[in-house]
């Protein structure tokens, strides 16, 4: 069970990660940007070393 401070720890982790500016074109962004840097950090502290590696971290979760 999430306790009470790592909740809280979360929502700050989102509210930073939301403050970020997106750099990418417009006509390219399928996914906000703190949904993207959120999952690559996941991907990479489960042991991803790359674009590739975190692409396949997250597939392996939708299965």
């Amino acid at each position: 069970m999430v306790s009470q401070r790592e909740l809280a720890t979360l929502e700050e982790l989102v509210a930073c990660l939301d403050e970020l500016e997106d750099l990418r074109s417009e006509i390219t962004r399928q996914h906000p940007l703190a949904s993207v840097v959120a999952i690559s950090m996941m991907a990479i502290l489960a042991g991803a070393d790359g674009l590739r590696s975190i692409h396949r971290w997250w597939n392996s979760l939708e299965e």
